[in-house]
């Protein structure tokens, strides 16, 4: 079992898909109260909810020996980052209201299309490793 890499991957993972969303959320929400379309305690629930788990699944798909559960370990990891995707972007409509003044976004399509290139890569990393194992067989 490979330790020191994922290790590093795992760190940078959590800081990127955990600490800075944290951070920026809340920087926001102190300097610019209601602006935001979620309390900075739904969004760190969330985050951390769903945040975690995707760090410890993608440091079990690049840790494990075993193809199969690395790639098992990748696609649960992906579908995690769906769900965040989908929660952080407020499921693609924003409703902004800020010193009187209103507005919503629907960015449906776009939030969709975002979905969908990130589910492009659940046969990616099945492929990957499924070939990689088989090299590592044929040395």
């Amino acid at each position: 079992m490979k330790i020191v890499k994922p290790t590093v991957f795992a760190i940078l993972r959590f800081i990127g898909f955990i600490a800075v969303p944290l951070y920026l959320v809340y920087f926001v929400d102190q300097n610019f109260p209601g602006i935001l379309p979620y309390t900075f305690e739904y969004f760190r629930n969330i985050v951390l909810m769903v945040g975690i788990p995707l760090v410890i699944l993608y440091f079990l798909s690049e840790a494990l020996e075993n193809w199969k559960m690395r790639a098992a370990s990748e696609c649960l990891a992906i579908t995690l980052v769906l769900f965040w995707t989908y929660f952080v972007l407020g499921g693609g409509r924003i409703n902004v209201s800020y010193e009187g003044i209103n507005f919503a976004i629907d960015y449906f399509p776009l939030l969709v299309l975002m979905l969908f290139a990130i589910a492009l890569r659940y046969p990616a990393s099945v492929m990957k490793h499924y070939l990689r194992s088989h090299s590592e067989q044929h040395k």
